[in-house]
C-alpha cells in the first residue's frame, strides 16, 4: 500500500489478515493513527509509516502490535510524542522519529520499551534532555540525535541525561549548534558523556580555537574506541587533547578546519588502527608533523 494516497484506515480494516508481518504504508497521506487501526495484527513484526502526514497518535494505538519489533515514524508531523502512544510495543527493537517537528520529548515517553536497540530522533528541532528523557531504555544500543537544537552546554544536555542508557555503544550528535552560534565556542559536555560507559562510538561537533576538546569526563569512557569529528568542525589539537582517550581504534577528522596542531598529538593514541584526516590545517608547529612523534 505504498504511494497509494490512502489518507485513512478505518478499524478493523486488516482484521482477516492476522498472519501479516510485514506492513508497509509509506509515502501516503494519513494524518491520524487510531486505536482500532491494527486490530488482529499481532503476529505484525515490521510497521512502516514514514513520509505520511501524522500528526496524532491516540493513546494505545500500537497496543495490538504485540511482536512489533520495528516501527517507522520518520518524515511525518508529529509536534509531541508520550508513553501512551508506545503502550504495548514491548517487543519494539528499532523506532525511528527521525524528520517530525518535534521540539520537546515528554519524560519517560520511551519507558516501557525495554528492549528498544535502536532509537533514531534526528531531524527534530528537539531543544533540551533531562534525567527522565531515556527512562526505560537500558538495553539501547544506538542512539541519533543529529541535526536537533541540542546545544552544547549542561543546561540543554545536564549531566545525567544518559545515566538510563547503560547499554548505549553508538551515539550521533552532529549538527546540534545553532548556525548563528558557529562563530561562538561549543564543546560536547563531559560532564554529560561520561555516564556512557559502554560507549564505543561518538559522533560530534567541535567549535574550538584554543580550548582542549575533550574533558576529564571521557576518562570514564573505558570502551570509547572510534571518535568521529564532523558536521560543524573548527579545532586546535595538542599534545594532551586525546589524554583522556588513550584506548581509541579509530579517529575521524573529516571537513574540518584544523587551526592548530601541536607535535607529539598523537603520540598517546598507540592503539589507532584506522585513521582519517580530511582536514584544511593552518598551522604546524616545532618540527614537520607526523602521525605518531
Amino acid at each position: 500500500m505504498i504511494s497509494t494516497g490512502v489518507d485513512e484506515i478505518p478499524n478493523d480494516t486488516f482484521q482477516y489478515t492476522p498472519k501479516l508481518v510485514n506492513l508497509d504504508l509509506s509515502h501516503n497521506s494519513l494524518e491520524s493513527v487510531t486505536k482500532g487501526m491494527f486490530t488482529a495484527l499481532g503476529n505484525l513484526h515490521d510497521l512502516n509509516l514514514d513520509s505520511n502526514s501524522i500528526e496524532n497518535i491516540e493513546n494505545n494505538a500500537f497496543q495490538s502490535l504485540l511482536n512489533l519489533t520495528v516501527l517507522d515514524l520518520s518524515l511525518n508531523a508529529l509536534m509531541s510524542v508520550n508513553h501512551q502512544m508506545f503502550a504495548g510495543l514491548t517487543k519494539l527493537r528499532h523506532l525511528n522519529l527521525n524528520a517530525n517537528p518535534m521540539k520537546k520529548i515528554s519524560n519517560h515517553t520511551f519507558k516501557d520499551l525495554t528492549d528498544l536497540n535502536i532509537l533514531d530522533l534526528s531531524n527534530n528541532g528537539v531543544q533540551s534532555l533531562n534525567e527522565n528523557t531515556f527512562i526505560g531504555l537500558n538495553n539501547l544500543q544506538v542512539l541519533r540525535l543529529n541535526y536537533n537544537n541540542l546545544g552544547y552546554n549542561t543546561k540543554q544536555l545536564p549531566p545525567g541525561c544518559f545515566q538510563p542508557l547503560e547499554s548505549l555503544k553508538k551515539l550521533s550528535v552532529l549538527e546540534n549548534n545553532p548556525p548563528g552560534k558557529v562563530l561562538s565556542t561549543f564543546i560536547f559536555p563531559d560532564k554529560t558523556v561520561k555516564d556512557l560507559k559502554m560507549l564505543e562510538i561518538l559522533e560530534l561537533d567541535v567549535n574550538s580555537d584554543e580550548e582542549r576538546i575533550l574533558g576529564i569526563g571521557f576518562s570514564s569512557l573505558h570502551n570509547l574506541s572510534s571518535l568521529i569529528f564532523s558536521g560543524v568542525c573548527n579545532l586546535s589539537l595538542f599534545n594532551d587533547t586525546f589524554k583522556y582517550t588513550p584506548h581509541l581504534t579509530h579517529l575521524s577528522i573529516k571537513h574540518c578546519n584544523v587551526m592548530f596542531i601541536e607535535t607529539g598529538t598523537f603520540s598517546i593514541l598507540t592503539k589507532l588502527e584506522y585513521v582519517q584526516l580530511d582536514f584544511v590545517c593552518y598551522v604546524l608547529v616545532y618540527k614537520p608533523y607526523t602521525l605518531i612523534d
